[in-house]
């Protein structure tokens, strides 16, 4: 669990907030409410009724009035609670002055900043005035970008934010050669960079089974498929390899209970991949929220021929179970169907990660726009 800091000010602010809010409250994470108080009476009348009650009440507009004033004020406010609380992650929403001091203040403590609804774009700095550059200077700051849409993702990637830091699992493709075995490696890579470009938000280069001619031909296979991936806005995670992972500077790696423990591949990696867990059952799901893993992949849902040491199927019933006790983004994987898009839909997964979905689809956009309607 982490402690978590919510920074809001204005009625429209809170009434996206808390959703986030009672999300965070359900997983057990601490949580620290601070009003920097920009909408009084508004936003009172809104808290009183959702029976919030804010742990700090900044009351800023009782003292200042002009922009410096109230964003200077909310700094010098913010500093000395964040100072107190120690909190694992600060959260801010949009583009208010609230949302400005609060990520400064996060910055200049050092504290990690997630940012609700980031990557809303103008290109104009006057325009909205001072919304556009408050938000872009909080693209800046934030370590986790939450992007409410399509374009607004796109808009951090052309800046050049990490693709690791913006958390898309919904179309999780994984695959590798062998999954073509009819195919040449060429031919394989062909058909599996058309995937890729055909709107998926994640590609695992998954490659067990494949026969290469050397090492060197598996490392320009990856390449390959990573530029692929680059070019496309593709996160691009690895399976299991850490040396490979490392020597692409992929964006993460993907493991399983066999595999070393996250603490030790966070040694080797470092703190800017992604690192995926895969779970299976009730215990490995609890060992997980503690684990330090950036997402995990629950299965098999449901029976599957994808691997043939898959464990025995979860089902959609006991998964929706354990989702309520699971506090990390999530990703099922194990026998998914396009008639299986629907009931999936309806407990609460990040993502789905599929294999013959899409390399035996007939239409691989149409597949994944499939995907995406039914995972939001």
């Amino acid at each position: 669990m982490k402690k978590l800091l919510f920074i809001f000010g204005t009625r429209p602010e809170f009434i996206k907030v808390y959703p986030v809010i009672q999300e965070a409250k359900r997983q057990g994470n601490p949580i620290v409410l601070v009003n920097t108080g920009q909408h009084k009476e508004m936003l009172n009348e809104l808290l009183d009724e959702f029976s919030v009650e804010v742990d700090y009440d900044l009351k800023i507009m009782e003292k200042y009035s002009g922009l410096s004033e109230i964003v200077a004020g909310s700094i010098s406010g913010l500093d000395p609670i964040i100072k107190k609380e120690q909190p694992d992650v600060i959260l801010v929403h949009g583009d208010t002055a609230a949302t400005l001091a609060g990520s400064l203040v996060a910055y200049f403590n050092q504290i990690k900043l997630a940012h609700i609804e980031a990557g809303l774009r103008t290109y104009n700095k006057f325009s909205p005035f001072p919304e556009e550059m408050n938000r872009q200077i909080v693209g800046l700051m934030a370590d986790y970008h939450f992007t409410p849409t399509e374009m607004t993702k796109e808009n951090l990637l052309k800046e050049g934010k990490p693709k690791n830091k913006i958390l898309d699992l919904r179309a999780y493709f994984i695959a590798g050669p062998q999954d073509f075995p009819k195919l040449s490696i060429d031919d394989a890579i062909d058909k599996i960079s058309v995937i890729i470009k055909s709107g998926v938000t994640v590609y695992q280069f998954r490659d067990k089974g494949t026969i290469y001619k050397n090492k060197n031909q598996r490392l320009e296979v990856a390449k390959r498929l990573q530029e692929v991936a680059q070019k496309a806005a593709v996160s691009f995670i690895v399976n299991d390899d850490v040396e490979l992972a490392r020597e692409l500077s992929a964006d993460g790696i993907h493991v399983g209970q066999d595999d070393d423990s996250v603490s030790k591949i966070r040694e080797l990696i470092g703190q800017e991949m992604w690192v995926g867990l895969s779970v299976s059952n009730d215990m490995e799901l609890e060992s997980a929220q503690k684990s330090g893993a950036d997402y995990l992949g629950i299965g098999p849902i449901y029976p599957t021929n994808s691997k043939s040491d898959a464990a025995e199927p979860i089902g959609v019933d006991h998964l929706r179970k354990m989702l309520e006790h699971n506090q990390s983004p999530t990703v099922g994987i194990g026998g998914i169907t396009e008639n299986s898009l629907t009931e999936l839909s309806k407990i609460g997964l990040g993502g789905v990660a599929v294999i013959s979905l899409l390399t035996e689809s007939e239409n691989y956009k149409n597949m994944v726009q499939k995907i995406k309607q039914n995972i939001r």
